[in-house]
């Protein structure tokens, strides 16, 4: 079977994280990417962004169509209105389980895990000082600033986004202690190298649709990498590692978040995800699920 992933989309995670890197997986054999063309294929996988309704009632007469609709939906009300187009999909996979109930009533909806991507060795033993890391798009950190504002970490925070070509400084986002704060641009090489160096790892997440309704990935990948990781309780994530019996702690309880026990628990979860979630073995997932469309 041969799956064609679009439409390319450089810059956004979500292409590289579903698109680009099943792909290359999957290999020629079984996977290739399209821009705007529909290349010869048994099914069609759109990532992110999808055509006019018209198009796709004229494709669907001849592939299977899947769609994974990754932070495109602001409501509950804009995936309502787009009921025409979800319903002719043969399968729209999420990636997060909270999000996922909203499809059903128009499709089968599958949810799938993102391989864990920005890793790094876990650590032999539990480190006792270093820096506390943040990852993420510029949009998702005004939250994470609210938040420390009201609960002034202990150690340095260091944050990797997307500043572009602008240089930022900590003041710029709000940050009342700046001399604590260190900003720098993303990039895969120095998230991994950072991540090696960290004691620990945080996020908090905001409460519009979107936020509510991201997937764990990002603190997987922390967990991964032997970190442990403090999230807001109510969020999402939070309560999707939950799910899966892994009881995440609150940024404000730092006794927990520092201490041995939590440290164990994210390094037995950690070696789980590193054996469970890697590349080959989601896009396996992902050609037996076009298989059995």
């Amino acid at each position: 079977m041969k799956l064609a992933f679009g439409p390319k989309a450089p810059g956004f995670g979500s292409w590289e994280w579903i698109g680009q890197d099943l792909i290359n997986e999957l290999g020629p054999d079984h996977a290739i990417a399209f821009d705007q063309e529909i290349p010869s294929c048994d099914a069609v996988v759109f990532i992110k962004f999808k055509p006019p309704l018209p198009f796709l009632r004229h494709l669907k007469r001849f592939v299977k169509l899947i769609y994974c609709p990754v932070d495109i939906y602001g409501s509950v009300a804009e995936i309502d209105a787009d009921w025409e187009s979800l319903r002719l999909f043969d399968c729209i996979v999420s990636h997060a389980t909270s999000l996922s109930k909203y499809f059903r009533a128009y499709s089968r909806t599958t949810v799938l895990d993102h391989h864990v991507k920005f890793i790094t060795s876990m650590p032999s033993e539990q480190k006792c000082s270093g820096p506390i890391l943040w990852t993420g798009q510029m949009a998702n950190l005004p939250p994470v600033v609210k938040w420390i504002r009201r609960h002034p970490l202990k150690d340095e925070l260091w944050i990797l986004t997307n500043m572009g070509e602008r240089q930022f400084v900590a003041a710029d986002f709000g940050f009342a202690l700046a001399n604590t704060v260190r900003i720098q641009e993303w990039t895969p090489e120095i998230h991994c190298e950072w991540a090696s160096i960290a004691r620990l790892a945080i996020d908090v997440k905001g409460q519009d649709f979107r936020a509510r309704h991201k997937p764990p990935t990002k603190a997987m990948d922390s967990i991964a990498s032997g970190l442990p990781v403090a999230m807001n309780l109510d969020s999402g994530p939070a309560k999707d590692l939950a799910r899966r019996g892994f009881s995440v702690v609150s940024p404000d309880d730092w006794e927990s978040w520092t201490s041995r026990e939590y440290w164990e628990t994210t390094q037995r979860f950690g070696h789980w995800l590193n054996q469970n979630l890697t590349r080959s073995q989601i896009a396996r997932k992902f050609l037996e699920l076009a298989e059995s469309l």
